[in-house]
């Protein structure tokens, strides 16, 4: 479903009843309505067409239980940070180029493995 742009709610909840992973990667964004709708998939989640990553979006699909994609995310803002550290899994976030010590802070607390290749670390912390 890689060309799929667009997806309403009740398509959501109908999606969210599949069993294996679901490639939404065509997705631009999610109203927190469609991520409610997905957050009970028990599959692999790859949402990897996303950009930016709104809290209360967020606070949606940390409720996912299955391995969570989001490559497409190069910067998370405190909510967000806070609702993907809530929640128990696989977070994959290969895209995330830079985290705040408060953002790395809220993520560590993010039980399961996280992925994170392009983050860039630098020596300038205090």
């Amino acid at each position: 479903m890689n060309r799929l742009k667009h997806l309403d709610d009740d398509a959501a909840l109908g999606l969210a009843q599949h069993d294996n992973e679901l490639y939404l990667w065509g997705l631009k964004q999610l109203s927190p309505g469609v991520a409610a709708a997905l957050s009970p998939h028990r599959g692999d989640l790859f949402l990897d067409g996303l950009s930016r990553l709104p809290g209360r979006v967020a606070t949606h699909l940390a409720r996912h239980c299955g391995k969570l994609h989001l490559h497409g995310i190069p910067r998370l803002k405190e909510a967000a940070a806070r609702a993907l550290g809530s929640r128990t899994g696989h977070l994959c976030l290969r895209g995330l180029k830079s985290l705040s010590p408060t953002e790395a802070q809220l993520l560590a607390e993010h039980r399961g493995p996280i992925y994170l290749n392009a983050l860039e670390i630098t020596d300038d912390v205090e």
